[in-house]
């Protein structure tokens, strides 16, 4: 710091936003969202379902840590593909 003046404070000098929003359609694209269907129909997927008690929840987790003790198992069943070589004994079916 040179006379009391903030660490690299002379980067923020002239500095301006690199998009202005002047609601023109000037150099703008349009990308529809692709995703907005999916989501809709999970947030109503979701939202209709009971949620878990507490025990439920526990007996749960406890088939996931019994089907895969370790996190390279886990792993494995995570990236396990039909047909190929880690999906029979992930668990996966």
């Amino acid at each position: 710091m040179v006379g009391g003046a903030q660490p690299q404070a002379h980067l923020w000098r002239g500095w301006h936003p690199p998009c202005s929003f002047s609601g023109r359609r000037e150099r703008a694209l349009a990308v529809p969202n692709s995703l907005r269907d999916t989501f809709r129909e999970m947030l109503e997927r979701v939202s209709s379902m009971k949620p878990w008690s507490m025990e439920g929840f526990d007996r749960a987790r406890e088939r996931v840590y019994a089907r895969y003790p370790t996190v390279a198992a886990l792993w494995d069943a995570l990236q396990a593909k039909p047909g190929g070589a880690t999906w029979g004994r992930s668990g996966c079916r």
